[in-house]
């Protein structure tokens, strides 16, 4: 946020103090949000969080960045279920019932950054098969009986479905083909 921030009031703000505010940030964040060589959800917790998934996405590290790696690792041993991701393990409310659909639309879209392009389909399409025809997604998803519970449709899950599949489309667009070689 304070990136694109930044980019609005270069024109405004010569000296870019965002810029400066923004790396300030980043260095606590690695300071103190990184435990045993994975990003975790707050300071002093060995927990990771979904979330922590949008840290390529929005250009916090790159998808190939070790400490990002030991992240998605833990994240699909711990929070992925029948293909899809939870947003956490728990909460004050107890156990996370179903996976988030928001959550597992990133997880789709940095395994397209690492070019894991047949892990992002299949997540996609868990997706696109629950929508029915419909294709409007629900808050959350109960990939065994394929169906959205919670909020529905859920507008940042519906848009992220939409960018998953545009940089789906992107990536297969410049994919060399295997048939040909």
């Amino acid at each position: 946020a304070l990136e694109r921030a930044g980019k609005l009031v270069k024109v405004v703000d010569k000296e870019n103090r965002w810029k400066d505010t923004r790396h300030e940030i980043r260095e606590w964040i690695t300071e103190n949000c990184v435990n045993d060589g994975k990003f975790v959800k707050r300071p002093g917790s060995n927990e990771v969080d979904s979330a922590l998934l949008t840290l390529p996405l929005y250009g916090f590290v790159e998808p190939d960045d070790p400490t990002f790696l030991s992240t998605l690792r833990e994240i699909e041993n711990t929070l992925v279920v029948d293909g899809q991701a939870k947003r956490y393990r728990r909460d004050f409310l107890g156990e996370a019932k179903y996976p988030f659909t928001l959550a597992s639309l990133w997880l789709a879209r940095v395994y397209i950054k690492l070019g894991r392009i047949e892990d992002a389909e299949r997540i996609i399409s868990g997706i696109l098969e629950t929508t029915r025809g419909t294709y409007l997604v629900g808050e959350h998803i109960d990939p065994r009986r394929k169906v959205f519970t919670g909020n529905f449709p859920q507008a940042f899950a519906q848009s992220n479905l939409i960018l998953a599949l545009n940089e789906l489309a992107e990536a297969k667009s410049v994919a060399p083909d295997d048939e040909g070689q």
